[in-house]
């Protein structure tokens, strides 16, 4: 996975230009980034000490990630987050090892909260016992103007491969 820059205030960097938040766990800020691409969310071992284990089996059972490595899937483990207006965020995922300090927000809670992404605002936005929440990101690179490829997350389970590519451009 690639590096995250933590961000000591609501500016965010995402240097591989995936929308990156700014969630508060536990007390602390952490970068958290959004994937659409992703089929899963998935955490690095780090978080675990920032959440809690899920009883029972976790969706997949490895992830491939940027250069075809395998990272198995530890656990699920379920975290409170709250976004910079103080609303929480409750969000389930896989802990992947070999991978520490990431997160990623996969395509499972924006479907299960029904959320929507919004490029124009910068924002993700759902609606949660009829009270709207919003998490605002960045997707600014590293500003250095060089083209890079983004990372490619492909999830299998027995065997399977989920298709769910990105190996886009990113600038």
């Amino acid at each position: 996975m690639a590096s995250v820059n933590v961000a000591r205030s609501t500016d965010v960097e995402a240097d591989d230009g995936l929308p990156t938040a700014i969630m508060n766990v536990n007390g602390e800020k952490h970068a958290v980034k959004w994937d659409s691409c992703a089929r899963y969310s998935v955490a690095g071992t780090e978080w675990m000490q920032r959440g809690e284990r899920v009883r029972g089996p976790a969706p997949v059972d490895y992830v491939e990630g940027v250069g075809g490595f395998l990272l198995d899937v530890l656990g699920m483990w379920a975290f409170e987050m709250r976004n910079v207006f103080g609303q929480v965020v409750q969000v389930t995922a896989c802990i992947v090892e070999g991978c520490t300090s990431e997160f990623l927000m996969g395509l499972d809670f924006l479907k299960e909260h029904r959320a929507s992404m919004d490029f124009d605002a910068n924002e993700v936005r759902y609606f949660e016992k009829e009270m709207q929440v919003v998490i605002p990101f960045r997707t600014e690179g590293s500003g250095d103007g060089e083209t890079r490829v983004a990372p490619q997350w492909w999830l299998r389970k027995e065997s399977k491969a989920y298709l769910c590519r990105r190996g886009t451009a990113v600038r």
